[in-house]
């Protein structure tokens, strides 16, 4: 019902029984019907047809595909860095003495206060025919300059490159060559290095780290000084290789919270005892 005239003209001239008065088929194709449709393939041929769509999918699945390749690799990078920043700090932490640990941390500290001073800025106002609009853009870049720098002193970083500068002056070159065969090194040049993994093995030191302590030290450091220093020589186990396992990590846990780890052991087998002791008990009695 639904179909126009012209169709059942078509099908009119189509099934016509006498084939001297039935139309020739180059006739039935000049009918509207068939002109309709062919106009409108034509006009559907200008857009992007059907015919397209499965391969603007498959083009959409691979610009998606690359997006999740880009993330998925500045995950990896990001990884990688943590595993290499670990390793970093526990070379430091375990392989230097106490007075190197200590000369480490007081040179970070003196070489943060060196990129986080202001310049001298005195030169600014020695010019007498200085316009004001000049001193109050120089002031302008002044607070600028110092927040910015404030808010990299929290951030509490230090490039690579500069800490690797830093154990150079030291003297330290052994703790350089271990720390350049680490996997990848030469792409982390660049990467910011966190110092609150230093202070947190500063607190055996009995405060032996001058400038290094400070505020962060007293966020990342364990109650007591004797766990500080049995928790920087248990750090050694993460360089143990495939040797060292889950059963080392569990290890250094249980010597930092030795006193919890101990306390549940010692509750756990005081109710097995009692439990025991409760069993004896009821079979002396159906004795």
């Amino acid at each position: 019902d639904e179909m126009p005239d012209s169709y059942f003209e078509m099908l009119n001239d189509l099934l016509t029984y006498n084939q001297r008065k039935r139309n020739s088929a180059a006739q039935v194709k000049e009918c509207d019907f068939i002109k309709f449709h062919q106009d409108l393939e034509q006009e559907v041929q200008k857009t992007p047809s059907l015919s397209s769509a499965p391969s603007s999918r498959r083009t959409f699945r691979r610009t998606s595909s690359i997006l999740i390749s880009g993330s998925k690799d500045r995950h990896e990078a990001y990884i990688g860095f943590r595993k290499f920043e670990l390793a970093v700090t526990t070379l430091l932490a375990t392989l230097l003495s106490t007075e190197e640990y200590t000369s480490l941390l007081k040179a970070i500290e003196k070489k943060k206060e060196e990129e986080h001073s202001l310049p001298d800025m005195t030169g600014i106002a020695e010019g007498d025919e200085e316009d004001e609009d000049d001193e109050e853009e120089e002031e302008t870049k002044v607070k600028q300059l110092s927040s910015a720098m404030e808010a990299k002193k929290k951030l509490n970083v230090l490039i690579v490159s500069t800490l690797k500068d830093i154990l150079k002056d030291l003297g330290l070159v052994d703790i350089i060559e271990k720390i350049e065969s680490l996997k990848n090194e030469e792409q982390y040049q660049t990467f910011s290095y966190h110092i609150k993994l230093l202070n947190q093995f500063s607190s055996g030191l009995g405060g032996a780290a001058g400038g290094g302590g400070g505020e962060n030290n007293k966020e990342n450091a364990t109650p007591k000084s004797k766990v500080g220093r049995m928790s920087r020589a248990s750090s050694v186990v993460v360089l143990g290789g495939k040797g060292s396992g889950k059963a080392s990590r569990s290890t250094s846990v249980a010597v930092v919270n030795n006193g919890k780890e101990l306390s549940k052991h010692q509750s756990f087998l005081e109710d097995a005892g009692v439990d025991k002791r409760k069993k004896l008990l009821k079979m002396q009695s159906t004795f």
